[in-house]
């Protein structure tokens, strides 16, 4: 094994600047005779070599500096490319007084060297010359030397070698006591009416020393970030936290040093609570699930850093009722009810009364609102502010085919701006109905519902129901019913009609805009069966189409019967119309035309046949000859009756006997006979 000569022994100190400027990491290495430091390195490498030295130990302020990063410094060589074929640097370290030595070192391994590599160190102070290795896989990147191989207080020179004599790394010169890693410190938490205080105990110290140097830091539970509590802030062996937020979980580490040790376990502690905050935000919804109270008073949970506490009950007040605590979302709200207000309780008091005013719902709403998908999933709302400057604006959403007992979501947007992302994540093919209102003082104003997609697909079924009617040989009219919402996973833009006949003669395809349900198909031929199948689209695709639906054409001679028919229906129905419109003229022309019986009210014993029939049959030639004669006028005086006690008796009815012929009726004395219901009384 060969090694650097203890004549040439040159500290280099390589400092690396990464980004942030203010991060630098540094580490002490000693060249090896013949080597150069590496200049391609992806970023600012600057290096200073200072005079010989005989002997060399490194100091706690360089340990401090250059152990605690030695990890990032090593990867920090590798992502910023050193050119394969250099030494990289090499970073060791002790775990405890008795550890042993575990060294370590990144990035690939130059073209020329070969395996298998040793990790060799060598003696300055006690045992000068003294050269010791210790073999492992070329892939490994780290090495353990056990305790029992080196020497307390002494020096050394520690580099990687492979089998060939190539170096892999740079020559690192240690001192044995000064990489020497202490326990990290074991935090206490403190109990405190007005705030949160640590301690922290260090192990190996003895009780006449003074402590060593500290480092805290902290951080809420699940941040990313730390914030280092500076220098003047600590006190010996504790710290007392000011200015944390109220009821917040926060974790805490220290470290002590130096040599600096690792950062010790978190202590997790929470902060005390403090009185509320803001105001609880409030809406009202539509129960459609119980009859009779269709609308509820919702909100939402208090947000924790306005609570500053656990949330005991919400107190809901609406008029006339006093305020009554409830538990949290949502309580029953009377339509009628003109306002409602509503406050969290904590521990440490009560946030002031969020109130909704529900007095009027015809105030002016936000215009031209426009809801629209964008990239990642979400959903983009966009308004034009009304006429009337609100209070606050509020968007409302749920699924339109959700669960109905599920409560909507809502989200107040700021009055400067005309968009907002919609928070939450949502569902694809999935149809959500989104609503704006404009809140004011007095009541509020909503606009139109949009039903929105933030992915659609494809609809999973066609339209149902089609029927045809035929209203001509060649031309029927389609009729469909719309395709179920679940069905569509998307906004349809047009239904196809696919149209085949029994023959062959016909097979064609129709788009039809999605807002009809009825298609006027022409040209088709007399007597003929046709199949017909549909389908609807998005803006993704078509969907499949539905079953098919097989009709048939009327023959030819079907239309003449038909178009009969209806022109004599339609002239029956125009004479009546006209009828009823010239009644009496068209009475006049019946006189005129008709004979007298059929219009006269009263009977002419001229005209009845009654009187030929009772005319002997040797005179009935003279009956025809004479002129009827009217028979004379018999005066008869009537007086009055002198007693009201007179009794009429029952006139006799008319004696007939067995041989006298029953009498005779003529057609002309039907006509005025009574009915049998005008001789009831009926009528």
């Amino acid at each position: 094994m060969s090694g650097p000569g203890p004549s040439w022994v040159s500290r280099t100190k390589i400092c690396l600047t990464l980004k942030p400027p203010e991060s630098l990491l540094c580490s002490e290495t000693t060249p090896h005779p013949g080597t150069e430091l590496p200049a391609q390195a992806k970023g600012e490498l600057s290096w200073e070599q200072q005079e010989p030295l005989g002997q060399v130990v490194m100091s706690p302020v360089g340990s401090m500096e250059c152990w605690s990063g030695a990890w990032v410094l090593l990867l920090a060589l590798e992502v910023l490319g050193i050119e394969n074929g250099q030494p990289v640097a090499l970073a060791c370290h002790r775990l405890g007084p008795r550890g042993d030595m575990n060294c370590s070192w990144a990035g690939p391994a130059p073209h020329n060297a070969s395996g298998p590599y040793h990790l060799c160190y060598r003696g300055l102070k006690l045992l000068p010359g003294a050269s010791q290795s210790a073999p492992f896989p070329p892939r490994q990147r780290w090495v353990l030397v056990e305790r029992s191989h080196l020497t307390q207080n002494e020096v050394y020179d520690v580099w990687v070698e492979a089998g060939d004599g190539t170096n892999v790394t740079w020559t690192l010169r240690l001192d044995l006591d000064a990489i020497v890693k202490p326990p990290p410190p074991q935090l206490s938490l403190v109990n405190m009416s007005s705030g949160v205080a640590v301690t922290w105990e260090t192990e190996g110290s003895l009780p006449a020393t003074p402590p060593p140097a500290c480092e805290l830091r902290y951080r809420p539970c699940g941040a990313s970030n730390w914030t280092s509590v500076p220098e003047d802030d600590l006190e010996p062996s504790g710290h007392e936290f000011l200015g944390l937020e109220p009821f917040t979980a926060y974790e805490a580490q220290a470290r002590c040093g130096p040599p600096w040790s690792d950062w010790g376990a978190p202590l997790h502690f929470t902060t005390p609570e403090a009185a509320p905050e803001g105001l609880v935000d409030v809406w009202r919804g539509l129960n459609d699930t119980e009859p009779g109270r269709p609308c509820l008073l919702l909100w939402k949970e208090l947000d924790p850093k306005l609570a500053r506490g656990v949330v005991t009950s919400y107190n809901v007040a609406i008029p006339p009722a006093p305020d009554q605590a409830v538990p949290c979302c949502h309580a029953r709200l009377p339509c009628t009810a003109p306002n409602a207000s509503i406050s969290a309780s904590t521990h440490c008091g009560r946030t002031k009364p969020a109130i909704l005013s529900l007095e009027r719902t015809d105030l002016p709403p936000p215009q031209k609102v426009q809801a629209e998908a964008v990239s990642g999933g979400g959903l983009a709302v966009s308004w034009v502010a009304p006429g009337m400057e609100p209070r606050e604006l509020l968007v409302e959403w749920a699924e339109e085919m959700g669960d109905p007992r599920t409560l909507p979501n809502w989200t107040r947007c700021p009055l400067e701006h005309n968009h907002i992302l919609l928070p939450g994540k949502f569902q694809p093919e999935v149809p959500y109905q989104v609503r704006m209102y404009a809140l004011y003082p007095h009541g509020f104003g909503a606009a139109p519902s949009i039903r929105v997609y933030v992915q659609e697909g494809v609809p999973s079924a066609g339209p149902e129901g089609l029927h045809a009617q035929s209203v001509s040989p060649t031309a029927s009219v389609i009729s469909w019913h719309e395709i179920p919402l679940r069905y569509c996973h998307g906004k349809l833009v047009n239904y196809t009609l696919y149209l085949e006949s029994a023959t062959g003669s016909l097979n064609t395809n129709q788009s039809v805009n999605a807002s009809k349900r009825r298609y006027w198909l022409s040209g088709l031929q007399p007597g003929t069966a046709y199949y017909l199948r549909m389908s609807g689209s998005t803006n993704v695709g078509e969907g499949p189409t539905s079953a098919v639906y097989v009709f048939h054409t009327p023959s030819s001679h079907w239309q003449t019967i038909l178009g009969a028919l209806l022109g004599l229906g339609l002239f029956l129905l125009l004479a009546c119309i006209a009828g009823i419109i010239f009644r009496a003229q068209v009475l006049t022309l019946c006189r005129k035309v008709l004979p007298r019986w059929c219009w006269e009210k009263i009977p002419d014993p001229v005209h009845s046949l009654v009187l030929l029939q009772e005319v002997p049959k040797d005179t009935g030639s003279l009956v025809f000859s004479l002129a009827p004669k009217e028979p004379p006028i018999t005066h008869i005086a009537i007086e009055a009756p002198t007693s009201t006690n007179i009794k009429t008796p029952p006139s006799p009815g008319p004696s007939s006997s067995p041989g006298d012929p029953p009498p005779i009726l003529s057609g002309y004395e039907k006509h005025f006979m009574p009915t049998p219901e005008e001789v009831m009384g009926l009528v």
